[in-house]
């Protein structure tokens, strides 16, 4: 059912959850599964991997419990329902992932490097830093270019039927980098796609490329595809003073937009001063160079 809502990476997610289970249980009835149990699995799932970790297949058991209980319909479980009394623990504090002003810097004006790969991190970084914190999948999925903006809906808000439209125009600090992975049949912004079968390999090798990237730039911290789009935030409230309600529109969050918005012109002048408020700061007068 997930796969046919293309919801592929919960579906994997939930298939590790499955395969623990197997692993751990030679039979699981879901007429057995009490608050006593959860709390061992629990026990269980913290002497490998870390409380987040642990609540995420903890999660996902309950999901595969519900959807059994559907498809079962017994009142008894319902009545006897093991989550009710169930806590889950706090998730870990999570690892820092918005970097600086310098450290966008470091990254985005990177110079040439032998490894092709790590060209390519450096590139995707200052395309969803710059793009409004545009995440990973979305640059790898994304359709429409209007000749000014990249127009599209979040990967993530389709999965949840929510459909989050955003347009945020490509400057031309950063069009030599944006023509340099142009999809040359047009099906696709980006020509990411016919690199990397998946957008799960693609995130994957951008992700190795920037872990190569800084280590020979001598950064410290732990930098991803979410760093851009966490980053552009912060650097957007706590440097160039952007209202929280602006910033959520530039992220498509609570107040951000919906499809049937797409062309008011007043929306898109508040992302886009935004955006040039950052872009501002972070290039100055240095030019981006492939």
């Amino acid at each position: 059912k997930l796969n046919k809502e293309l919801r592929v990476g919960y579906a994997k997610n939930i298939e590790k959850t499955l395969s623990w289970l197997e692993k751990h249980y030679t039979q699981l009835p879901i007429n057995r599964i009490t608050t006593r149990m959860l709390e061992n699995m629990q026990i269980r799932l913290l002497e490998t991997m870390s409380q987040t970790s642990a609540n995420i297949h903890l999660r996902n058991i309950r999901t595969l419990f519900n959807a059994c209980a559907d498809e079962i319909d017994d009142d008894t479980l319902i009545r006897r329902y093991p989550f009710r009394r169930f806590k889950f623990r706090p998730d870990d504090k999570p690892k820092e992932k918005v970097v600086g002003v310098e450290t966008i810097r470091k990254i985005i004006f990177f110079p040439p490097h032998r490894f092709p790969r790590v060209n390519m991190a450096r590139d995707v970084f200052t395309l969803s830093f710059v793009l409004l914190g545009m995440n990973g999948r979305d640059l790898y999925c994304c359709r429409e270019f209007d000749g000014k903006r990249i127009c599209y809906i979040r990967e993530k808000t389709k999965r949840k039927g929510e459909k989050a439209f955003i347009a945020p125009l490509v400057p031309q600090e950063i069009m030599p980098v944006f023509e340099a992975y142009r999809d040359p049949s047009g099906e696709r912004v980006f020509d990411f796609y016919k690199r990397y079968s998946t957008g799960e390999n693609f995130i994957r090798a951008v992700n190795k490329g920037l872990d190569e990237l800084c280590k020979e730039a001598g950064i410290k911290e732990n930098v991803t595809t979410y760093t851009a789009r966490h980053s552009f935030a912060t650097i957007a409230r706590n440097e160039c003073g952007v209202s929280k309600d602006d910033i959520s529109m530039c992220l498509t969050h609570s107040s951000g937009l919906d499809i049937t918005d797409r062309y008011i012109e007043k929306d898109w002048k508040i992302i886009d001063r935004v955006q040039e408020a950052v872009i501002g700061l972070v290039f100055g007068s240095r030019k981006f160079s492939l």
